[in-house]
């Protein structure tokens, strides 16, 4: 099996930036949440949106635009989806919103947005968490640098990532 960082577009890994003002966005099966990212990493509180009151994502995103009035329009956006995203067209897996993420980018303006699958997008963030934010699941000790695993929810898509040793021992 390949890893997650094989999985998803290297874009999303990258720390290639656009500047000015950012979207981010969770795109479940039941809700959306977004928040505006300033230039500077601070992000806004997050916004949630019910996906049957919206008929397309881009109608949600608009919604949440208007009223949360940013400073400036964003330029770019990162989306976690709840869906495989292999190409430009992403369905949700449980949600009837299908979309063109060319279109889309076009559709809000932005010089930039990466689409990628929800559940790799929680294992690429893995090796960014510290100690406060994981869980110990079952019993024993923690075991430092062991393999973490992102478990599902109320789905059963899954993904995982594995801390790297950054010196031998």
């Amino acid at each position: 099996m390949s890893s997650v960082e094989d999985r998803i577009a290297p874009d999303a890994l990258t720390a290639k930036r656009v500047s000015g003002v950012g979207l981010i966005g969770d795109i479940g099966a039941t809700n959306a949440r977004f928040s505006v990212v300033q230039p500077g990493g601070k992000a806004s509180p997050a916004h949630v949106y019910a996906l049957n009151d919206y008929p397309s994502l881009p109608d949600a995103i608009e919604a949440y635009l208007r009223e949360e009035k940013p400073a400036e329009k964003p330029v770019q956006a990162v989306l976690a989806v709840a869906s495989p995203v292999t190409g430009d067209q992403v369905t949700l897996t449980n949600h009837p919103w299908t979309f063109s993420v060319k279109a889309l980018r076009q559709q809000l303006g932005l010089r930039r947005l990466q689409v990628v699958n929800d559940f790799a997008a929680n294992a690429v963030a893995v090796p960014h968490l510290s100690e406060d934010d994981v869980l110990q699941v079952g019993g024993g000790a923690p075991v430092k640098d062991a393999p973490i695993g992102v478990i599902p929810a109320p789905d059963l898509a899954s993904a995982h990532s594995c801390r790297r040793r950054t010196a031998a021992r």
